[in-house]
């Protein structure tokens, strides 16, 4: 075996995400969307179904960016109400962005399609509305 076959690459692409009105910074691997991204690194941001698009607390308004990001799918466009907005949990980072939360994330609401214990998590503080 040679040395190139032994040695793996441990270098990975990072793109800084900026959250506001917190204006925390971090960096994340490239292609991780913007709810993961936030999680991992402590920042609150609203999700009520854990990152499968179908509560829109997630959403963010796209400040900067937006060229940055995935294109938008089918199971996000349903929910984008203005041309800026995207869900974090569908919005994937391939370069620098900065995005503003829409929801504050210490208000909780029923959401009656996700069931009597629907889930709320603000970037590692789990609630549950019961």
């Amino acid at each position: 075996m040679n040395e190139a076959s032994d040695s793996k690459n441990t270098t990975e692409t990072r793109v800084r995400i900026t959250y506001l009105p917190s204006g925390i910074v971090v960096e994340a691997p490239e292609g991780t969307d913007l709810l993961t991204a936030a999680r991992e690194n402590g920042v609150p941001i609203a999700t009520q179904c854990l990152g499968e698009a179908r509560c829109a607390s997630c959403m963010v308004e796209v400040i900067e960016g937006e060229e940055n990001l995935n294109r938008i799918k089918p199971d996000e466009r349903h929910s984008i109400t203005r041309k800026s907005y995207r869900l974090a949990c569908r919005a994937r980072a391939y370069g620098a962005v900065t995005v503003r939360c829409v929801h504050d994330p210490s208000v909780t609401k029923k959401d009656p399609g996700l069931g009597e214990d629907s889930h709320f998590d603000v970037g590692g503080s789990d609630f549950f509305d019961r």
